[in-house]
């Protein structure tokens, strides 16, 4: 039996069981097109990443230990919503000396996120993000419908100390009205300076 990655075991159990609620309830409001917010971009604390988001999202930390490593983890999660759609950053910092392996990192990560939502996965491609020239990142981009057909687009970065997950969502027909601001939050996101 595989070990869960803490990211996807504390971040994104919590965190997409609340999207998939979250989205299921959104969809049966009507759409509201009239007047949009203006995006603006957010930096997390210590500078870890910064996106574009339609809102200012509530900072979620948790602290939590697990068999692979002697001490507390932290997961970090980052959410917010623009009417029936919803975007999370997911990151978590594990204890200095455990040093997790990219590969397990983002199979599980997707593993578990594709479980947890009963969600059938779509489509997944291996890629590399460029934090910055000559500093490429292994990640994956994936997508997913879930069983109350909620849609999934989500990028898995592995920064060589933790992986990183970016999440959107929308009820299902609604990729392509969202496609503008679903792209934007994705190319919008940057990682900090590689920290020691």
């Amino acid at each position: 039996m595989h070990h869960l990655n803490t990211l996807a075991a504390v971040c994104l159990i919590s965190l997409t069981l609340s999207a998939e609620g979250q989205i299921a309830q959104r969809s049966q409001q009507p759409t509201k097109e009239a007047t949009k917010p203006a995006w603006t971009t957010f930096t997390s604390p210590d500078n870890v990443f910064s996106v574009l988001l339609p809102e200012k999202p509530e900072p979620l930390i948790e602290t939590f230990k697990d068999p692979r490593f002697k001490g507390s983890a932290k997961s970090h999660r980052f959410v917010t919503f623009e009417g029936r759609r919803i975007y999370v950053v997911a990151f978590t910092d594990y204890p200095g000396d455990y040093k997790p392996e990219p590969e397990f990192e983002l199979n599980n990560s997707r593993a578990v996120f594709l479980e947890k939502l009963n969600a059938k996965l779509t489509s997944n491609r291996r890629i590399e993000f460029q934090r910055a020239p000559g500093d490429v990142l292994p990640a994956e981009e994936f997508s997913a419908v879930d069983r109350k057909k909620a849609e999934y687009q989500a990028l898995t970065i592995f920064d060589g100390k933790r992986p990183i997950q970016l999440m959107a969502g929308m009820p299902q027909g609604e990729s392509a009205s969202a496609g503008e601001d679903v792209k934007r939050f994705f190319s919008s996101f940057s990682l900090g300076p590689q920290q020691p």
